[in-house]
């Protein structure tokens, strides 16, 4: 795949995805050679963009410029994101039921409101799983009341331990093959954001779904959490659908812009936001006023961020997973002494982190015993796929390692 062909078919994906539905015109896909087709077709089955690519290139004037094995992957997308969106719709509602049964309220999370109340047609915007906000003193109560009813857990760790560093419990698969997160909180762990925790709650909104009254983040703090989740959760590899979250969300409800930068201020999140949303409005042409932009700390001087802002929105998300914090500060540290530091400390975890994974609790001093048992996961589960990886791609995983920290070191910079 040559640097032409990869940048034909992202280019046309961002015109696809763009708010001006008479995009892409017919000379940008006449352009499209064979081998861009298929670098189009991988990237939309990594980053779920079948279903929207079938809605925006199945307009009669491109129909007959577009291969026909194309549109037939992109129709079984979008067919099968269909059918999935209503079994996940079916879990949230009886998900819900559950909970307000046992008075714990809830606030459904991301896809579960934009694919029903922001794009055009719920099989549009696809899903992985369920994601639900509980309140943080609730979050356990919620996991086993949910076991208690048939929900099996992914894991055989204290859910308590997920509390130290981690924004969710351990995954929760419902009868119908559903995957639940139920999550303690919506910022990361080291971060004092209380005041937008609390208020999270009192700002929700509520719609009804399948008869059921589910609620949301309000559009201002919807937008915020799709910021953050795309940045330092995620560092952009979830790919050109976190821009068309963004853009659809702004077009459909009105964001109360005052309110939205006083969230972004009260947290330090300006870079976390200023990086979407420009971004969206850069390819998407996304509604975002210029002073929005100013306010977030505009676009000027060192745009090393930018770049490396670029390059993660289409990058390899199996890679994104195979070099989490631990394997890229192990492989790419400056110095022998911080790798070697790293390498002890993924070896040697915190109790909890043992707890997370294995039945014991964190103060049991019968964790040591699980040690080994954590090291044969890491040697027979993640080592091999990491060293076969490293072997093929080792200068696509040193480029992704530097592109990461560039953008995560100009992220933290406004973060207290």
């Amino acid at each position: 795949m040559t640097l032409v062909e990869s940048a034909r078919a992202k280019k046309l994906i961002l015109d696809a995805l763009h708010l001006d539905r008479s995009q892409p015109d017919l000379a940008a896909v006449m352009r499209m050679q064979a081998e861009d087709w298929d670098e189009l077709s991988r990237l939309a089955r990594m980053h779920r963009l079948g279903p929207m690519l079938h809605n925006r290139l199945g307009r009669s004037d491109l129909a007959g410029a577009i291969p026909q094995e194309v549109k037939g992957y992109l129709k079984a997308a979008h067919r099968k994101h269909s059918l999935r969106n209503l079994k996940i719709y079916r879990e949230l509602v009886n998900v819900t039921r559950i909970l307000d049964a046992g008075q714990i309220p809830s606030i459904a999370l991301k896809g579960a409101f934009l694919a029903q109340f922001v794009y055009a047609e719920p099989g549009l915007r696809p899903m992985r799983d369920l994601d639900l906000l509980l309140k943080p003193d609730q979050a356990v109560q919620a996991f086993e009341r949910l076991r208690a009813h048939g929900y099996r857990a992914v894991s055989d760790g204290s859910p308590e331990a997920y509390f130290a560093d981690r924004i969710h419990l351990p995954p929760l698969t419902g009868p119908g093959g559903i995957s639940i997160e139920l999550h303690h909180r919506l910022t990361p762990p080291d971060r004092q954001a209380a005041d937008f925790e609390n208020g999270l709650w009192a700002r929700s909104i509520s719609k009804t779904v399948g008869g059921t009254s589910i609620q949301f983040l309000s559009a201002e703090d919807l937008l915020l959490h799709l910021c953050i989740h795309a940045t330092l959760d995620h560092q952009l590899d979830l790919g050109p659908l976190a821009l068309a979250d963004v853009a659809l969300l702004v077009e459909k409800h009105a964001i109360d812009w005052p309110d939205f930068l006083c969230l972004v201020s009260g947290g330090d999140w300006q870079h976390c936001a200023l990086s979407v949303l420009y971004l969206a409005r850069r390819h998407l042409r996304a509604r975002i006023p210029d002073e929005v932009i100013e306010a977030l700390g505009g676009v000027a001087g060192d745009l090393a961020w930018l770049e490396a802002a670029e390059y993660l929105l289409f990058s390899d998300s199996d890679d994104h997973k195979l070099l989490d914090y631990d394997v890229q500060d192990i492989l790419y540290s400056g110095k022998f002494s911080e790798r070697l530091s790293r390498l002890v400390s993924a070896a040697f975890p915190p109790r909890f982190v043992i707890a997370r994974h294995f039945p014991v609790s964190a103060d049991s001093p019968m964790a040591f015993l699980y040690y080994p048992r954590r090291w044969y996961r890491l040697v027979s589960g993640k080592l091999p796929a990491l060293l076969k990886a490293h072997a093929g791609r080792k200068q696509s995983l040193r480029d992704l390692s530097e592109h990461r920290r560039a953008l995560c070191g100009w992220l933290r910079r406004t973060l207290r």
